[in-house]
């Protein structure tokens, strides 16, 4: 039996229990005078969650957001050593600069400036696996220049349709066969090599840069993306991301709950009726609809009463691992990077899994750390490995290193869900989108858009009309 048919199995056997077990904790938990009454009931506060929250609010429309952890951001998070440092960025970083962005983050009154292309400082590439430097395929900046000119040449004149919201693929043919070449594959056909080495670093949390779908790196790295790296149009948040979402954590108040973990879902002609766990015990929560903005993994929806085609599409996914660290490190030069790199492999491109890349922070003393894999790790032997590595860095001039712990490590799996090839061809995309509206859920995770806060919101926008609709 496969492991995608296991998966199903065992999440509908979870949906009957979900759709039995409802008809009678609700009207215990209600007994005790715990239900919550919404138009809207959210699953996730990260970036989409929050969004849709606050938009819908501002549409008129009651909102609850279920949120497991006791903060709003998901991937968006800002680390401070002290209250006196500077903020430290550990998810998202930098947003591209367009009305929708300077909106959303004027309304809160959170100040945004320019991000400078690159980041100034030294960059050495280093193998971690020996420690040892690499004479790394390293294009000038005129070359990568020119490259990304030509692919966003590419995106503008035979890929237009990847900047529609969501994955509105052709049919069968060669454009689509295009999008499904291995990344390598698609650089070296259309003479786009001298973008790999930043595109690495760009696309982290994606898998193997060679060998992934180009579809999936082509609407992460869009049009919208590419100008701004050209033109030094990206924007940042000199107070830290994380100013957002505790803007967005005063608005919403009394309409989150965190803590929260959803333990069954029923939806029905009547509404969509939630038991929720939370720190103050259990609460039973009635919406008219439900928007899903966790990782539609099956192990994220125990409890739902999911239907036999929505499990099908939900078990299809594969995902990636991705993690962030501020790591004390000592024996580096101040503004001294390290790039991962190998030097047997195409284009000297690392494997995973393995670090992305070490660099500094606006704090003394403090790295930036970021780290990849196609395969699940546990937390403790990616710490483990982060540390080793970092330790075995043998560059002159530099070190040794000496690791010393780290400040805060972040976990941001699963990341970037990917269909297989012979899925896409089927249509897998289409039978994705064709769940929003199914038994009253929507669904606004980065799985129907991309890894982008800008872009997600974009989607959500798209998406309002159907969530306030009456």
């Amino acid at each position: 039996m496969g492991i995608a048919r296991r998966q199903v199995l065992k999440a509908l056997a979870s949906s009957a229990a979900a759709a039995l077990t409802m008809k009678v904790a609700p009207r215990s938990a209600q007994a005790l005078g715990n239900a919550v009454q919404r138009d809207v009931c959210i699953i996730g506060g990260g970036s989409a969650g929050t969004y849709a929250a606050i938009r819908l609010r501002d549409l008129g429309r009651s909102v609850v957001v279920l949120e497991r952890s006791e903060r709003l951001g998901g991937h968006a998070e800002t680390f401070r050593a002290s209250p006196s440092d500077p903020p430290i960025d550990i998810g998202v970083i930098i947003f591209p600069d367009n009305p929708l962005v300077r909106g959303y983050f004027g309304r809160f009154s959170v100040a945004l400036a320019a991000s400078p292309v690159g980041g100034g400082g030294t960059s050495q590439f280093v193998d971690f696996r020996s420690g040892q430097p690499v004479a790394a395929f390293n294009p000038s900046p005129q070359e990568v220049g020119a490259g990304l000119v030509a692919y966003l040449q590419l995106l503008t004149t035979r890929y237009g349709f990847l900047e529609q919201n969501g994955y509105r693929l052709p049919g069968p043919g060669p454009v689509l066969e295009e999008l499904l070449l291995p990344f390598r594959q698609f650089t070296e056909q259309f003479g786009l090599t001298a973008i790999l080495p930043r595109f690495f670093q760009f696309e982290q949390g994606f898998g193997s840069l060679l060998d992934v779908q180009s579809l999936y790196i082509l609407k992460n790295m869009s049009a919208e993306v590419v100008r701004a790296a050209l033109t030094g149009g990206f924007l940042r948040v000199p107070q830290g991301v994380g100013a957002l979402y505790d803007a967005a954590t005063a608005e919403l108040a009394d309409d989150l709950m965190f803590g929260a973990s959803v333990r069954l879902v029923r939806r029905d002609r009547e509404g969509v009726r939630l038991l929720v766990q939370t720190p103050e015990g259990l609460r039973v929560v009635h919406c008219k609809k439900l928007v899903v903005t966790a990782p539609p993994t099956l192990e994220n929806f125990a409890g739902f009463d999911l239907d036999l085609t929505e499990l099908a599409t939900f078990a299809r996914f594969r995902r990636n691992h991705y993690w962030t660290a501020v790591a004390r490190v000592n024996g580096a030069p101040p503004g001294m990077s390290f790039t991962n790199a190998a030097p047997e492999t195409p284009y000297n491109i690392a494997p995973l899994p393995g670090i992305y890349s070490v660099g500094p922070s606006p704090t003394p003393g403090l790295m930036n750390v970021k780290y990849g894999s196609e395969q699940h790790l546990f937390d403790t032997q990616v710490r483990t490995n982060i540390r080793r590595d970092i330790e075995r860095v043998n560059v002159s001039g530099v070190g040794p290193l000496r690791f010393d712990g780290f400040a805060t490590f972040k976990n941001h799996s699963p990341y970037a869900l990917m269909a297989s090839r012979d899925d896409i061809r089927r249509g897998f995309y289409a039978r994705l989108e064709g769940l929003q509206g199914r038994s009253r859920t929507y669904y606004a995770s980065a799985a129907f858009q991309t890894h982008n806060s800008a872009a997600i919101w974009a989607y959500i926008e798209e998406l309002l009309p159907r969530l306030t609709a009456v």
